[in-house]
């Protein structure tokens, strides 16, 4: 039985082109995906960092606002009692 791929001459120039321009393309190819990923998982990592950022000034305000209001004493605040007590409708990450 006869194979339908034709017989390989391993040592010509064709073949040495060929398997050179495949391992460029692959390596090619996976500089390109590396760098597509990490810019990706920058960007993400970016806007988290900003949502925290956001998340932990609003509710250092609310405890800023709530002091104010004597609604929680100093002392309180110091000994984490806060925010045994305090019913938060914040969702951690």
């Amino acid at each position: 039985m006869r194979s339908w791929i034709p017989r390989i001459k391993l040592n010509t120039i064709y073949t040495k082109l060929l398997a050179t321009y495949l391992m460029l393309t692959a390596f090619g190819t996976s500089l390109m995906a590396g760098y597509i990923l990490w810019s990706f998982y920058d960007y993400f990592m970016r806007s988290r960092q900003i949502d925290l950022d956001n998340w932990t000034s609003a509710l250092s305000e609310s405890v800023a606002d709530g002091l104010e209001e004597k609604k929680y004493s100093p002392r309180q605040e110091a000994s984490g009692t806060l925010w045994r007590t305090t019913n938060c409708n914040a969702t951690c990450f």
